[in-house]
């Protein structure tokens, strides 16, 4: 049984109109979570799960996240300064800017949004001295138009594995004690201004652009290159084959060939309805699949040249 506080908390949200997400830690392992419905039946439902003791938000309903992907508190502070100076209604002490804090100096700003968007994103970028496998630095903003949902409650890290616990907090005010209605709400053409205060931050202090990475609204690269050899260091400890990958993991990028690429969370593992297996690169803006059925495209072409036939009869 989960503790009831959780389930209180959950509902909590629920009224001041945000849609929770039962949760392990950061990650949710919830079946269909980006369309389920959410209500009290729902949430009191989940109380009786042992597993799920963190909470997420799910991104909807005019809500928005600035998730400043940067571990460097000196350069975070510069950023927050300059982003506040920028856009007015984020400094106005009347209307609450929700901040969460997860894993060193890495922040997320929880506002409302005018429009709904998907993902709108700096290039991703390298302190002085490091490699892409040493962790890339980017901000990337989440407007809801798109499945996202954000650890808020609870664990950021769960203590499996032998890693260390490590738990979400936020700085003063929270949805917990904050309607959704009552948040700042920008344009989209202020986000895409911290994005670009972002890069203009970094490269101003002597970061280094990741090769091939991209700015603007919802660019990501696919490469069609996995295959049933190929094998997967996942996050908890397990090397697995393709056909073992199990959505909501992490591994490292030394599938690619990579030899320098060590850490085991740096890569998001998902699999789709259909039972395909997708191995997001955040630190490169690339997805990885497996190629397409060439089979079924050159089906594809046969009744593309069999309609252009009949047609010019």
């Amino acid at each position: 049984m989960i503790d009831p506080a959780v389930t209180q908390l959950r509902l909590r949200l629920l009224a001041n109109g945000y849609s929770p997400i039962r949760s392990l830690d950061k990650r949710t392992f919830m079946a269909g979570w980006p369309h389920a419905k959410i209500d009290e039946a729902e949430i009191r439902r989940w109380g009786r799960m042992r597993r799920d003791k963190a909470t997420g938000i799910r991104v909807e309903d005019g809500l928005a996240v600035i998730d400043f992907d940067i571990d460097d508190a000196a350069l975070m502070l510069r950023i927050g300064d300059a982003v506040l100076d920028a856009i007015p209604v984020l400094a106005d002490l009347k209307v609450p800017l929700l901040v969460r804090r997860g894993k060193g100096a890495k922040v997320a700003w929880f506002v409302g949004t005018e429009e709904a968007f998907s993902r709108i994103h700096s290039r991703a970028w390298l302190k002085p001295g490091t490699t892409v496998d040493d962790g890339a630095h980017r901000v990337e903003i989440f407007g809801g138009a798109s499945p996202r949902q954000f650890g808020s409650f609870g664990y950021h890290t769960a203590p499996e594995h032998g890693k260390e616990a490590i738990f979400y907090r936020w700085e003063g005010r929270s949805p917990l004690d904050t309607p959704l209605s009552q948040l700042p709400v920008l344009t989209k053409k202020q986000f895409f201004e911290i994005a670009d205060i972002v890069e203009a931050t970094l490269e101003a202090a002597g970061w280094t652009v990741v090769l091939k990475t991209t700015r603007g609204e919802n660019k990501t690269s696919w490469v069609y290159d996995l295959t049933e050899d190929m094998v997967f260091q996942c996050d908890d400890g397990i090397d697995r084959k393709l056909r073992e990958l199990v959505g909501g993991l992490r591994c490292s990028a030394s599938f690619t060939g990579d030899k320098s690429a060590k850490r085991r969370d740096r890569c998001q593992i998902a699999v789709t309805r259909e039972g395909r297996v997708v191995v997001t690169d955040h630190d490169g803006d690339v997805k990885h699949a497996e190629k397409p059925d060439t089979q079924l495209m050159k089906n594809v072409s046969a009744k593309l040249a069999r309609l252009i036939e009949v047609t010019r009869r």
